[in-house]
Protein backbone atom coordinates (compact mmCIF):
# COMPACT_ATOMS: atom_id res chain seq x y z
CA UNK A 1 0.00 0.00 0.00
CA UNK A 2 2.79 2.81 0.68
CA UNK A 3 4.92 1.42 -1.98
CA UNK A 4 2.05 2.21 -4.14
CA UNK A 5 1.34 5.95 -2.40
CA UNK A 6 5.12 6.50 -2.81
CA UNK A 7 5.19 5.48 -6.57
CA UNK A 8 2.18 8.10 -6.97
CA UNK A 9 3.80 10.68 -4.61
CA UNK A 10 7.61 10.26 -3.28
CA UNK A 11 6.84 12.95 -0.24
CA UNK A 12 3.92 9.89 1.18
CA UNK A 13 7.49 8.80 2.83
CA UNK A 14 7.29 11.49 5.01
CA UNK A 15 4.34 9.94 6.44
CA UNK A 16 5.46 6.23 6.52
CA UNK A 17 6.14 4.38 9.60
CA UNK A 18 9.78 4.09 10.68
CA UNK A 19 9.58 0.73 9.32
CA UNK A 20 8.92 1.68 5.72
CA UNK A 21 11.35 4.67 6.38
CA UNK A 22 13.87 1.99 6.37
CA UNK A 23 12.22 0.02 3.85
CA UNK A 24 15.01 -0.90 0.63
CA UNK A 25 11.77 -0.69 -2.38
CA UNK A 26 9.83 1.92 -0.64
CA UNK A 27 13.19 4.73 -0.75
CA UNK A 28 14.79 3.50 -4.16
CA UNK A 29 11.08 4.56 -5.40
CA UNK A 30 10.85 7.67 -3.17
CA UNK A 31 14.71 8.96 -4.39
CA UNK A 32 14.03 8.12 -7.90
CA UNK A 33 10.90 10.97 -8.06
CA UNK A 34 12.71 13.43 -5.95
CA UNK A 35 16.07 12.29 -4.38
CA UNK A 36 15.11 14.83 -1.55
CA UNK A 37 12.93 12.30 -0.71
CA UNK A 38 16.34 10.93 0.78
CA UNK A 39 15.48 13.04 4.30
CA UNK A 40 13.12 10.93 6.35
CA UNK A 41 15.08 7.66 4.95
CA UNK A 42 16.55 5.70 7.95
CA UNK A 43 19.93 6.44 8.95
CA UNK A 44 20.81 2.80 7.41
CA UNK A 45 19.20 3.38 4.02
CA UNK A 46 21.26 7.10 3.75
CA UNK A 47 24.31 5.23 4.72
CA UNK A 48 23.26 2.74 1.56
CA UNK A 49 25.64 3.66 -1.66
CA UNK A 50 23.06 2.27 -3.97
CA UNK A 51 20.04 4.22 -2.77
CA UNK A 52 22.12 7.46 -2.20
CA UNK A 53 22.95 7.29 -6.18
CA UNK A 54 19.68 7.04 -7.06
CA UNK A 55 19.13 9.88 -4.92
CA UNK A 56 21.71 12.26 -6.28
CA UNK A 57 21.53 12.11 -9.66
CA UNK A 58 17.79 12.55 -9.26
CA UNK A 59 19.00 16.20 -7.22
CA UNK A 60 22.26 16.75 -6.36
CA UNK A 61 21.53 18.13 -3.19
CA UNK A 62 19.84 15.00 -1.59
CA UNK A 63 24.06 14.60 -0.95
CA UNK A 64 22.91 16.96 2.15
CA UNK A 65 20.59 13.89 3.79
CA UNK A 66 23.62 11.37 3.05
CA UNK A 67 26.06 9.72 5.73
CA UNK A 68 29.38 11.36 6.42
CA UNK A 69 30.21 8.40 5.30
CA UNK A 70 29.12 8.54 1.78
CA UNK A 71 29.63 12.41 1.43
CA UNK A 72 33.14 11.09 1.43
CA UNK A 73 32.57 9.07 -1.05
CA UNK A 74 34.36 10.25 -4.43
CA UNK A 75 31.63 8.49 -6.52
CA UNK A 76 28.80 9.19 -4.77
CA UNK A 77 29.95 12.96 -4.48
CA UNK A 78 30.96 13.64 -8.21
CA UNK A 79 27.55 12.17 -9.16
CA UNK A 80 26.22 14.88 -6.97
CA UNK A 81 28.28 17.69 -8.43
CA UNK A 82 27.23 16.38 -11.90
CA UNK A 83 23.86 17.17 -11.21
CA UNK A 84 24.09 20.14 -9.22
CA UNK A 85 27.37 21.82 -8.61
CA UNK A 86 26.18 23.48 -5.55
CA UNK A 87 26.47 20.07 -3.89
CA UNK A 88 30.08 20.42 -3.59
CA UNK A 89 28.66 22.18 -0.67
CA UNK A 90 27.86 18.76 1.15
CA UNK A 91 30.67 17.40 0.12
CA UNK A 92 33.27 16.43 3.11
CA UNK A 93 36.42 18.84 3.37
CA UNK A 94 38.71 15.64 1.60
CA UNK A 95 36.56 15.72 -1.65
CA UNK A 96 35.96 19.46 -1.47
CA UNK A 97 39.63 19.38 -1.63
CA UNK A 98 39.75 16.48 -4.19
CA UNK A 99 40.43 18.11 -7.88
CA UNK A 100 38.64 15.88 -10.03
CA UNK A 101 35.42 16.74 -8.12
CA UNK A 102 35.61 20.27 -8.16
CA UNK A 103 36.00 20.45 -11.52
CA UNK A 104 33.04 18.50 -12.51
CA UNK A 105 31.39 20.77 -9.81
CA UNK A 106 32.22 24.26 -11.22
CA UNK A 107 31.97 22.75 -14.92
CA UNK A 108 28.41 22.08 -14.33
CA UNK A 109 27.68 25.73 -11.39
CA UNK A 110 30.94 27.94 -11.42
CA UNK A 111 29.72 29.19 -8.33
CA UNK A 112 30.31 26.37 -6.69
CA UNK A 113 34.42 27.12 -6.42
CA UNK A 114 32.78 28.85 -3.05
CA UNK A 115 32.39 25.54 -1.79
CA UNK A 116 36.08 24.36 -2.56
CA UNK A 117 39.52 24.04 -0.41
CA UNK A 118 41.70 27.19 -0.47
CA UNK A 119 43.99 25.22 -2.19
CA UNK A 120 41.87 24.61 -5.34
CA UNK A 121 40.18 28.59 -5.21
CA UNK A 122 43.75 28.82 -6.11
CA UNK A 123 44.24 26.43 -8.59
CA UNK A 124 44.33 28.03 -12.03
CA UNK A 125 42.80 25.13 -13.74
CA UNK A 126 39.94 24.94 -11.54
CA UNK A 127 39.29 28.97 -11.59
CA UNK A 128 39.44 28.78 -15.29
CA UNK A 129 36.79 26.74 -15.56
CA UNK A 130 34.64 28.18 -12.93
CA UNK A 131 34.82 31.68 -14.72
CA UNK A 132 34.15 29.87 -18.03
CA UNK A 133 31.12 29.00 -16.33
CA UNK A 134 30.25 31.91 -14.52
CA UNK A 135 32.27 34.80 -14.78
CA UNK A 136 31.09 35.89 -11.03
CA UNK A 137 33.26 32.70 -10.24
CA UNK A 138 36.07 34.95 -9.45
CA UNK A 139 34.30 36.47 -6.58
CA UNK A 140 35.19 33.33 -4.85
CA UNK A 141 38.98 33.12 -6.37
CA UNK A 142 41.47 33.66 -4.24
CA UNK A 143 43.34 36.40 -4.19
CA UNK A 144 46.66 35.24 -6.19
CA UNK A 145 43.78 34.06 -8.98
CA UNK A 146 42.23 37.28 -8.60
CA UNK A 147 45.89 39.26 -9.96
CA UNK A 148 45.74 36.45 -13.00
CA UNK A 149 45.75 38.10 -15.81
CA UNK A 150 44.86 35.17 -18.00
CA UNK A 151 41.87 34.13 -15.31
CA UNK A 152 40.38 37.92 -15.19
CA UNK A 153 40.49 38.24 -18.86
CA UNK A 154 38.11 35.09 -19.09
CA UNK A 155 36.03 35.91 -16.66
CA UNK A 156 36.32 39.64 -18.42
CA UNK A 157 35.22 37.71 -21.52
CA UNK A 158 32.18 36.34 -20.20
CA UNK A 159 30.71 39.19 -18.42
CA UNK A 160 32.69 42.56 -17.96
CA UNK A 161 31.11 43.13 -15.14
CA UNK A 162 33.08 40.60 -13.78
CA UNK A 163 36.22 43.07 -13.75
CA UNK A 164 34.49 43.56 -10.04
CA UNK A 165 36.11 40.94 -8.58
CA UNK A 166 39.44 41.77 -9.79
CA UNK A 167 42.42 42.75 -7.98
CA UNK A 168 43.48 46.50 -7.62
CA UNK A 169 46.09 45.81 -9.62
CA UNK A 170 44.03 44.46 -12.79
CA UNK A 171 41.43 47.11 -12.23
CA UNK A 172 44.26 49.08 -13.51
CA UNK A 173 45.08 47.24 -16.04
CA UNK A 174 44.52 48.93 -19.53
CA UNK A 175 44.06 45.82 -21.66
CA UNK A 176 41.98 44.10 -19.31
CA UNK A 177 39.72 47.58 -18.60
CA UNK A 178 39.70 48.68 -22.00
CA UNK A 179 38.15 44.76 -23.13
CA UNK A 180 35.65 45.20 -20.30
CA UNK A 181 34.20 48.56 -21.28
CA UNK A 182 34.63 47.56 -24.84
CA UNK A 183 31.77 45.05 -23.77
CA UNK A 184 30.06 46.55 -21.15
CA UNK A 185 30.00 50.48 -20.39
CA UNK A 186 29.17 49.87 -17.66
CA UNK A 187 32.05 48.24 -16.43
CA UNK A 188 34.37 51.64 -16.13
CA UNK A 189 32.70 51.37 -12.85
CA UNK A 190 34.89 49.03 -11.53
CA UNK A 191 37.87 50.42 -13.19
CA UNK A 192 40.64 52.06 -11.26
CA UNK A 193 40.50 55.58 -10.52
CA UNK A 194 43.75 56.46 -12.90
CA UNK A 195 41.32 54.71 -15.55
CA UNK A 196 38.48 56.39 -15.09
CA UNK A 197 40.74 59.26 -15.52
CA UNK A 198 41.95 57.92 -19.07
CA UNK A 199 40.33 59.74 -22.15
CA UNK A 200 40.93 56.57 -24.18
CA UNK A 201 39.38 54.32 -21.77
CA UNK A 202 36.20 56.09 -20.73
CA UNK A 203 35.71 57.12 -24.47
CA UNK A 204 35.37 53.33 -25.22
CA UNK A 205 33.00 53.29 -22.33
CA UNK A 206 30.57 55.95 -23.07
CA UNK A 207 30.46 54.79 -26.78
CA UNK A 208 29.19 51.29 -25.63
CA UNK A 209 27.01 53.16 -22.99
CA UNK A 210 26.95 56.98 -22.90
CA UNK A 211 25.53 56.75 -18.70
CA UNK A 212 28.64 55.93 -18.22
CA UNK A 213 30.60 58.94 -18.18
CA UNK A 214 29.10 58.92 -14.71
CA UNK A 215 31.69 56.79 -13.69
CA UNK A 216 34.51 58.98 -15.42
CA UNK A 217 36.97 61.20 -13.27
CA UNK A 218 34.87 64.96 -13.00
CA UNK A 219 37.84 66.29 -15.35
CA UNK A 220 36.68 64.05 -18.28
CA UNK A 221 33.07 65.38 -17.37
CA UNK A 222 34.20 68.33 -19.02
CA UNK A 223 36.03 66.68 -21.73
CA UNK A 224 33.70 68.08 -24.83
CA UNK A 225 34.78 65.28 -26.79
CA UNK A 226 33.99 62.65 -24.15
CA UNK A 227 30.69 64.18 -23.42
CA UNK A 228 29.47 64.60 -27.21
CA UNK A 229 30.34 60.41 -27.72
CA UNK A 230 28.36 59.77 -24.00
CA UNK A 231 24.97 61.84 -25.16
CA UNK A 232 24.86 60.57 -28.95
CA UNK A 233 24.85 57.13 -27.10
CA UNK A 234 22.40 58.06 -24.67
CA UNK A 235 21.08 61.52 -24.05
CA UNK A 236 20.31 60.93 -20.08
CA UNK A 237 24.16 61.13 -20.25
CA UNK A 238 23.78 64.92 -20.39
CA UNK A 239 23.25 64.72 -16.21
CA UNK A 240 26.61 63.70 -15.68
CA UNK A 241 27.94 66.96 -17.66
CA UNK A 242 29.64 69.35 -16.31
CA UNK A 243 27.38 72.90 -15.81
CA UNK A 244 29.64 74.20 -18.56
CA UNK A 245 28.97 71.33 -20.95
CA UNK A 246 25.43 71.48 -20.01
CA UNK A 247 24.94 74.90 -21.35
CA UNK A 248 26.98 73.87 -24.65
CA UNK A 249 24.54 74.05 -27.36
CA UNK A 250 25.75 71.91 -29.70
CA UNK A 251 26.25 69.03 -26.69
CA UNK A 252 22.73 69.65 -25.66
CA UNK A 253 21.09 69.32 -29.53
CA UNK A 254 22.99 66.08 -29.51
CA UNK A 255 21.53 65.48 -26.31
CA UNK A 256 17.91 66.23 -27.09
CA UNK A 257 17.77 64.17 -30.65
CA UNK A 258 18.55 60.74 -28.64
CA UNK A 259 16.34 61.92 -25.23
CA UNK A 260 14.18 64.49 -25.64
CA UNK A 261 13.76 64.63 -21.85
CA UNK A 262 17.29 65.27 -21.64
CA UNK A 263 16.07 68.72 -21.97
CA UNK A 264 15.69 68.23 -17.73
CA UNK A 265 19.39 68.50 -17.72
CA UNK A 266 20.23 71.81 -20.20
CA UNK A 267 21.17 75.16 -18.83
CA UNK A 268 18.26 77.49 -17.91
CA UNK A 269 19.79 79.49 -21.31
CA UNK A 270 19.46 76.48 -23.75
CA UNK A 271 15.76 76.04 -22.30
CA UNK A 272 14.99 79.04 -23.94
CA UNK A 273 16.71 78.16 -26.66
CA UNK A 274 14.03 77.81 -29.97
CA UNK A 275 15.99 75.05 -32.07
CA UNK A 276 16.57 72.92 -28.99
CA UNK A 277 13.54 72.95 -27.74
CA UNK A 278 12.05 72.17 -31.38
CA UNK A 279 14.49 68.92 -31.21
CA UNK A 280 13.50 68.07 -27.87
CA UNK A 281 9.86 67.95 -28.50
CA UNK A 282 9.97 66.74 -31.59
CA UNK A 283 11.79 63.83 -29.96
CA UNK A 284 9.71 63.71 -27.05
CA UNK A 285 6.72 65.89 -26.43
CA UNK A 286 6.77 66.46 -22.65
CA UNK A 287 9.91 67.65 -22.86
CA UNK A 288 7.52 70.87 -22.74
CA UNK A 289 7.52 70.78 -19.12
CA UNK A 290 11.26 71.94 -19.10
CA UNK A 291 11.06 74.51 -22.11
CA UNK A 292 11.00 78.13 -20.79
CA UNK A 293 8.23 80.08 -20.27
CA UNK A 294 8.45 81.95 -23.36
CA UNK A 295 8.88 79.15 -25.57
CA UNK A 296 5.69 77.30 -23.55
CA UNK A 297 3.93 80.29 -25.35
CA UNK A 298 5.91 79.46 -28.92
CA UNK A 299 2.81 78.17 -31.08
CA UNK A 300 5.15 76.11 -33.38
CA UNK A 301 7.09 74.39 -30.69
CA UNK A 302 3.54 73.51 -28.62
CA UNK A 303 2.38 71.91 -32.04
CA UNK A 304 5.09 69.94 -32.51
CA UNK A 305 5.01 68.59 -28.81
CA UNK A 306 1.44 67.94 -29.02
CA UNK A 307 1.68 65.79 -32.32
CA UNK A 308 4.73 63.54 -30.76
CA UNK A 309 2.32 63.54 -27.55
CA UNK A 310 -0.97 65.10 -26.33
CA UNK A 311 -0.44 65.33 -22.93
CA UNK A 312 2.09 67.77 -23.33
CA UNK A 313 -0.56 70.30 -24.15
CA UNK A 314 -0.66 70.26 -19.92
CA UNK A 315 2.52 72.48 -20.44
CA UNK A 316 1.58 74.85 -22.73
CA UNK A 317 0.81 78.70 -21.88
CA UNK A 318 -3.16 79.38 -20.54
CA UNK A 319 -2.85 81.17 -24.13
CA UNK A 320 -2.16 78.03 -26.31
CA UNK A 321 -3.93 75.53 -24.38
CA UNK A 322 -7.36 76.92 -25.74
CA UNK A 323 -6.15 77.76 -29.15
CA UNK A 324 -7.87 75.56 -31.94
CA UNK A 325 -5.11 74.33 -33.80
CA UNK A 326 -3.28 73.15 -30.90
CA UNK A 327 -6.18 71.40 -29.55
CA UNK A 328 -7.21 69.75 -32.92
CA UNK A 329 -3.49 68.04 -32.71
CA UNK A 330 -3.47 67.25 -29.98
CA UNK A 331 -7.00 65.47 -30.05
CA UNK A 332 -5.36 64.00 -33.27
CA UNK A 333 -2.90 62.64 -31.34
CA UNK A 334 -5.21 61.08 -28.16
CA UNK A 335 -8.67 62.17 -27.85
CA UNK A 336 -8.49 61.54 -24.15
CA UNK A 337 -6.84 64.79 -24.11
CA UNK A 338 -10.78 66.10 -24.37
CA UNK A 339 -11.68 65.63 -20.53
CA UNK A 340 -8.99 68.48 -19.68
CA UNK A 341 -11.37 71.22 -20.96
CA UNK A 342 -14.89 69.28 -20.70
CA UNK A 343 -14.00 67.76 -17.41
CA UNK A 344 -16.32 69.66 -14.58
CA UNK A 345 -13.34 70.14 -12.33
CA UNK A 346 -11.41 71.66 -15.22
CA UNK A 347 -10.62 75.42 -14.61
CA UNK A 348 -11.51 76.00 -18.37
CA UNK A 349 -14.70 74.40 -18.49
CA UNK A 350 -16.61 78.01 -18.64
CA UNK A 351 -14.17 78.65 -21.92
CA UNK A 352 -14.48 75.32 -23.52
CA UNK A 353 -17.73 75.21 -23.60
CA UNK A 354 -17.19 77.95 -26.77
CA UNK A 355 -13.71 76.97 -27.41
CA UNK A 356 -14.46 72.78 -27.93
CA UNK A 357 -18.17 72.15 -27.39
CA UNK A 358 -19.14 73.88 -30.26
CA UNK A 359 -16.55 72.96 -33.01
CA UNK A 360 -17.89 71.08 -35.38
CA UNK A 361 -14.44 69.91 -36.25
CA UNK A 362 -12.71 69.25 -33.20
CA UNK A 363 -16.11 66.97 -32.61
CA UNK A 364 -15.54 65.33 -35.99
CA UNK A 365 -12.07 64.48 -34.85
CA UNK A 366 -12.63 63.30 -31.29
CA UNK A 367 -16.07 61.03 -32.24
CA UNK A 368 -14.27 59.47 -35.73
CA UNK A 369 -11.61 58.06 -32.38
CA UNK A 370 -14.24 57.41 -30.10
CA UNK A 371 -17.78 57.20 -30.73
CA UNK A 372 -18.26 57.91 -26.73
CA UNK A 373 -17.14 61.52 -26.69
CA UNK A 374 -19.96 62.59 -28.72
CA UNK A 375 -21.72 63.63 -25.16
CA UNK A 376 -18.81 65.91 -24.28
CA UNK A 377 -20.20 68.44 -26.92
CA UNK A 378 -23.11 70.75 -27.47
CA UNK A 379 -26.60 69.95 -28.19
CA UNK A 380 -26.73 71.48 -31.78
CA UNK A 381 -22.87 68.55 -32.49
CA UNK A 382 -25.29 65.97 -31.22
CA UNK A 383 -28.01 66.77 -33.61
CA UNK A 384 -25.51 67.09 -36.69
CA UNK A 385 -25.84 63.72 -38.64
CA UNK A 386 -22.40 63.54 -39.89
CA UNK A 387 -20.91 64.13 -36.79
CA UNK A 388 -23.38 61.51 -35.15
CA UNK A 389 -22.68 58.80 -38.13
CA UNK A 390 -19.00 59.12 -37.14
CA UNK A 391 -19.43 58.54 -34.01
CA UNK A 392 -21.30 55.40 -34.42
CA UNK A 393 -18.91 54.79 -37.15
CA UNK A 394 -15.99 54.11 -34.48
CA UNK A 395 -17.93 50.96 -33.28
CA UNK A 396 -19.12 52.72 -29.88
CA UNK A 397 -22.59 51.11 -28.86
CA UNK A 398 -22.31 54.07 -26.25
CA UNK A 399 -22.26 56.68 -29.03
CA UNK A 400 -26.44 56.65 -29.65
CA UNK A 401 -26.94 57.58 -26.29
CA UNK A 402 -24.81 60.77 -27.20
CA UNK A 403 -26.96 61.75 -29.66
CA UNK A 404 -30.28 64.33 -29.72
CA UNK A 405 -33.51 62.68 -29.20
CA UNK A 406 -34.05 63.55 -32.82
CA UNK A 407 -31.52 61.51 -34.23
CA UNK A 408 -31.96 58.69 -31.49
CA UNK A 409 -35.27 58.35 -33.27
CA UNK A 410 -33.53 58.11 -37.06
CA UNK A 411 -34.40 54.95 -38.53
CA UNK A 412 -31.01 55.47 -41.06
CA UNK A 413 -28.96 56.56 -37.94
CA UNK A 414 -30.13 53.36 -35.57
CA UNK A 415 -29.75 50.77 -38.52
CA UNK A 416 -26.33 51.97 -38.70
CA UNK A 417 -25.68 52.06 -34.90
CA UNK A 418 -27.30 48.48 -34.80
CA UNK A 419 -25.48 47.20 -37.80
CA UNK A 420 -22.23 48.43 -35.94
CA UNK A 421 -22.46 47.16 -32.70
CA UNK A 422 -26.24 45.36 -31.93
CA UNK A 423 -26.13 46.75 -28.06
CA UNK A 424 -26.97 49.95 -29.53
CA UNK A 425 -30.61 48.81 -29.62
CA UNK A 426 -30.39 49.56 -26.11
CA UNK A 427 -30.13 53.40 -26.23
CA UNK A 428 -32.29 53.37 -28.92
CA UNK A 429 -35.66 54.86 -28.44
CA UNK A 430 -38.98 53.34 -27.90
CA UNK A 431 -39.92 53.85 -31.45
CA UNK A 432 -37.27 52.08 -32.97
CA UNK A 433 -37.31 49.19 -30.57
CA UNK A 434 -40.98 48.63 -32.43
CA UNK A 435 -39.06 48.88 -35.69
CA UNK A 436 -39.01 45.09 -37.21
CA UNK A 437 -36.32 46.26 -39.64
CA UNK A 438 -34.18 47.87 -37.27
CA UNK A 439 -34.51 45.06 -34.36
CA UNK A 440 -34.24 42.31 -36.89
CA UNK A 441 -30.69 44.12 -38.37
CA UNK A 442 -29.91 44.08 -34.32
CA UNK A 443 -30.52 40.36 -33.24
CA UNK A 444 -29.32 38.47 -36.71
CA UNK A 445 -25.72 39.80 -35.29
CA UNK A 446 -26.27 39.46 -31.13
CA UNK A 447 -29.50 37.22 -30.65
CA UNK A 448 -29.02 38.56 -27.03
CA UNK A 449 -30.72 42.11 -27.43
CA UNK A 450 -33.93 40.54 -28.24
CA UNK A 451 -34.35 41.94 -24.73
CA UNK A 452 -34.48 45.52 -25.99
CA UNK A 453 -37.02 44.78 -28.29
CA UNK A 454 -40.59 45.72 -28.10
CA UNK A 455 -43.06 43.38 -26.24
CA UNK A 456 -44.84 43.65 -29.80
CA UNK A 457 -41.78 42.03 -31.58
CA UNK A 458 -40.88 39.60 -28.58
CA UNK A 459 -44.05 37.82 -29.63
CA UNK A 460 -43.22 37.96 -33.90
CA UNK A 461 -41.93 34.70 -34.70
CA UNK A 462 -39.34 35.74 -37.31
CA UNK A 463 -37.30 37.72 -35.53
CA UNK A 464 -37.36 35.61 -32.30
CA UNK A 465 -36.29 32.81 -34.64
CA UNK A 466 -33.36 35.09 -35.75
CA UNK A 467 -32.59 36.05 -32.60
CA UNK A 468 -32.26 32.17 -31.18
CA UNK A 469 -30.36 31.02 -34.47
CA UNK A 470 -27.72 33.65 -33.21
CA UNK A 471 -28.13 33.42 -29.40
CA UNK A 472 -30.15 30.34 -28.25
CA UNK A 473 -30.59 31.58 -24.85
CA UNK A 474 -32.42 34.70 -26.05
CA UNK A 475 -35.01 32.50 -26.11
CA UNK A 476 -35.89 33.92 -22.11
CA UNK A 477 -37.19 36.91 -23.78
CA UNK A 478 -39.43 35.22 -26.35
CA UNK A 479 -43.31 35.65 -25.61
CA UNK A 480 -45.05 32.92 -23.85
CA UNK A 481 -46.53 31.87 -27.24
CA UNK A 482 -43.37 31.47 -28.37
CA UNK A 483 -41.75 29.38 -25.99
CA UNK A 484 -44.06 27.01 -26.30
CA UNK A 485 -43.23 26.82 -30.45
CA UNK A 486 -41.67 23.80 -30.77
CA UNK A 487 -39.57 25.12 -33.79
CA UNK A 488 -38.57 28.17 -32.23
CA UNK A 489 -37.03 26.04 -29.12
CA UNK A 490 -35.73 23.71 -31.23
CA UNK A 491 -33.17 26.07 -32.97
CA UNK A 492 -33.00 27.77 -29.34
CA UNK A 493 -31.63 24.25 -27.82
CA UNK A 494 -29.56 23.16 -30.41
CA UNK A 495 -27.44 26.51 -30.13
CA UNK A 496 -27.26 26.30 -26.27
CA UNK A 497 -28.62 23.19 -24.82
CA UNK A 498 -29.34 25.30 -21.77
CA UNK A 499 -31.98 27.56 -23.10
CA UNK A 500 -34.41 24.14 -22.56
CA UNK A 501 -34.55 26.21 -19.28
CA UNK A 502 -36.83 28.53 -20.81
CA UNK A 503 -39.05 26.18 -22.95
CA UNK A 504 -42.85 26.09 -21.65
CA UNK A 505 -43.61 23.26 -19.32
CA UNK A 506 -45.09 21.11 -22.56
CA UNK A 507 -42.18 21.24 -24.50
CA UNK A 508 -39.47 20.42 -21.41
CA UNK A 509 -41.84 17.39 -21.17
CA UNK A 510 -41.18 15.74 -24.75
CA UNK A 511 -38.90 13.19 -24.62
CA UNK A 512 -37.07 14.46 -28.70
CA UNK A 513 -36.94 17.89 -28.28
CA UNK A 514 -35.43 17.13 -24.64
CA UNK A 515 -33.00 14.94 -26.17
CA UNK A 516 -31.62 18.00 -28.86
CA UNK A 517 -30.63 19.64 -25.79
CA UNK A 518 -29.02 17.28 -23.98
CA UNK A 519 -27.07 16.40 -27.13
CA UNK A 520 -25.85 20.48 -27.28
CA UNK A 521 -25.27 20.04 -23.20
CA UNK A 522 -25.53 17.04 -21.10
CA UNK A 523 -26.46 19.15 -18.03
CA UNK A 524 -29.21 20.92 -19.75
CA UNK A 525 -31.24 17.68 -18.75
CA UNK A 526 -31.87 19.43 -15.26
CA UNK A 527 -34.72 21.78 -17.68
CA UNK A 528 -36.33 18.37 -18.34
CA UNK A 529 -40.14 18.26 -16.83
CA UNK A 530 -40.45 16.35 -13.48
CA UNK A 531 -41.75 13.54 -15.19
CA UNK A 532 -38.74 12.74 -17.03
CA UNK A 533 -36.68 13.56 -14.40
CA UNK A 534 -38.44 10.53 -12.53
CA UNK A 535 -38.01 8.40 -15.47
CA UNK A 536 -34.89 5.86 -14.78
CA UNK A 537 -35.06 5.31 -18.46
CA UNK A 538 -34.26 9.24 -19.00
CA UNK A 539 -31.10 8.99 -17.13
CA UNK A 540 -29.82 6.03 -18.68
CA UNK A 541 -30.00 7.54 -21.61
CA UNK A 542 -28.45 10.79 -20.82
CA UNK A 543 -25.88 8.90 -19.48
CA UNK A 544 -25.61 6.48 -22.81
CA UNK A 545 -25.57 10.00 -24.72
CA UNK A 546 -23.02 11.33 -22.16
CA UNK A 547 -20.57 8.24 -22.64
CA UNK A 548 -20.77 8.45 -26.68
CA UNK A 549 -19.75 11.95 -26.85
Amino acid sequence: MVLEAVKQNGAALNYASEELQNDREVVLEAVKQDGTHLGPASDQLKNDREVVLEAVKQNGEALDFASNELKNNRGVVLEAVKQNGEALDFASNELKNNREVVLEAVKQNGEALDFASNELKNNREVVLEAVKENSDALDFASNELKNNEEVVLEAVRQDAVALEHASAELRNDREIVLKAVGDIGRALRYASAELKHDQEVVLEAVKTWGRALEFASEELKTDREVVLEAVKQNGAALSYASEELQNDREVVLEAVKWDGYAMRYASQELQNDREVVLAAVKHNGLAMSYASEELQNDREIVLEAVKENSEALYFASNELILDREVLLEAVKQNVEVLTFYVSPYSDYSELAASKVKNDREIALEAVKQDGTHLGSFSDELKNDREVVLAAIESNSSEALPGASEELQNDRIIVLEAVKKRPDALRWATEEMQQDREVVLEAVKTWGRVLEFASEELKTEREVVLEAVKQYGLALSYASEELQNDREVVLVAVKDAGHALEFASAELRNEWALVFEAVEQSSSAAEFASEELRNNPAFWIEVIKRGNSE
